[in-house]
């Protein structure tokens, strides 16, 4: 198994009430460059907070707040 690195031992701290479509930076640190939502398993976040927090990209998604692709023609 691979190691944790050390960012995502910093978010296990988090509360279910800190994920907020309006902490961008806070939610963009669980994406991927492209704008895709990294695993569980990548994040370290509980299946609870994991879930919380892809209803938030959704909802930023959906307000423009984060793009849904990295490339637009």
């Amino acid at each position: 198994m691979a190691p944790v690195d050390v960012e995502s031992q910093v978010e296990l701290d988090l509360k279910i009430e800190d994920f907020d479509y309006k902490n961008v930076a806070l939610i963009k640190r669980f994406m991927t460059p492209v704008g895709r939502v990294l695993s569980r398993r990548a994040t370290g976040l509980s299946a609870k907070k994991q879930r919380k927090m892809a209803k938030e990209v959704r909802k930023m998604k959906f307000l423009a707040l984060v793009p849904y692709c990295d490339r637009h023609k």
